[in-house]
């Protein structure tokens, strides 16, 4: 029984057991399939290209450098 089970692990997200590819191997093969097409659909965000970033500078009034720091400046939270 110990040597069957030896080699293998409990994946983080569903707690199936399987048999790892590495060493430090913690997820496994489904789920990491999953975990992967998920970031790749949703992103953390979409970031605007460098020039829709001038063209909104220049649209406000400011050169490119104040634009960024107001954005900055605005998404800081105040405590």
């Amino acid at each position: 029984m110990a040597e069957e089970r030896a080699g293998l692990k409990y994946c983080i997200y569903c707690c199936e057991e399987f048999v790892p590819v590495k060493r430090n191997q913690r997820v496994c093969p489904e789920c990491r399939e999953l975990r992967k097409s998920k970031k790749r659909k949703f992103g953390m965000y979409e970031k605007p290209s460098l020039n829709e970033n001038i063209a909104a500078a220049k649209a406000a009034g400011m050169t490119y450098g104040q634009y960024k720091a107001s954005l900055m400046s605005e998404s800081r939270v105040k405590i």
